[in-house]
């Protein structure tokens, strides 16, 4: 990404095109997306009024909500 002043998506794009079975986990593509902020690469997404960005916001985390499992009561179970 930095040696070529690539995007994420185009990263991506780059490396599955020479291996199709990648899978990268969701913290390391969160630090790929801090990375390429760092580089000012990437189009940002957020509301801020800042030039450039300089938000720290993981714009592929959706927002919290509630889960079907979170009323689960943990000390029932054991």
């Amino acid at each position: 990404m930095q040696k070529l002043s690539m995007p994420l998506n185009d990263a991506y794009d780059f490396v599955r095109q020479r291996k199709a079975n990648i899978s990268p986990n969701f913290n390391f593509m969160g630090q790929l997306m801090d990375f390429e902020r760092q580089l000012n690469l990437g189009p940002c997404h957020c509301t801020c009024q800042a030039s450039p960005c300089h938000c720290q916001t993981l714009h592929f985390i959706s927002p919290t909500r509630t889960t079907p499992d979170s009323g689960i009561d943990v000390d029932h179970w054991t």
